[in-house]
């Protein structure tokens, strides 16, 4: 299948150069710089995935080039199906100083529209932060009330449970819970 990949690219076909990227990056032994090749190859043929992709290759590989990460994914903000997992990943990066970009000031900004785009990753991160008081001013019922959309949004499509045991915590520590 591989060699008939190399074919379509040769043709530069976006959606090959994106397996044979794949195929590099899942091989025994992952080469990140062919990955980086054929992800570039696959944007500059109109692939819009490969840009969030390269963009999570860069942050995980290589922290030293995170302002080509924050480049590439705030590209893709304007983008309808790209914007939840974009705002998520760049809340990340900011919160986390990722690459040396610690900024609680762009990380709120971007988990709050994450969380504005029903993303329930990015509720239970805001949540988190306003337990921790990360960037905000701490405020226990804002994190539980963040929880709770979660978990209601989780459990729309069919995987709840994953924030019941923060959302007893929250409460025992605003002296509710039992």
């Amino acid at each position: 299948a591989l060699e008939l990949f190399f074919l379509a690219a040769e043709q530069e076909h976006p959606g090959a150069a994106n397996q044979i990227a794949s195929h590099y990056y899942f091989a025994e032994e992952p080469d990140v710089d062919k990955v980086i090749e054929w992800r570039e190859k696959a944007i500059a043929w109109g692939s819009v995935e490969d840009i969030y992709e390269l963009a999570d290759l860069l942050v995980d590989e290589r922290p030293e080039e995170i302002d080509q990460a924050i480049a590439l994914l705030e590209g893709l903000l304007d983008t309808y199906w790209y914007k939840s997992r974009t705002s998520l990943k760049l809340s990340r990066i900011y919160m986390k100083g990722e690459g040396g970009r610690l900024d609680y000031e762009k990380g709120i900004k971007y988990a709050e529209m994450c969380a504005s785009l029903d993303n329930y990753n990015g509720l239970s991160d805001l949540a988190f932060f306003y337990f921790k008081g990360m960037g905000v001013e701490k405020n226990l019922a804002k994190a539980l009330e963040l929880l709770k959309q979660a978990e209601k949004l989780a459990k729309d499509k069919g995987i709840g449970g994953l924030f019941e045991d923060n959302i007893r915590m929250v409460e025992k520590e605003l002296g509710k819970g039992n």
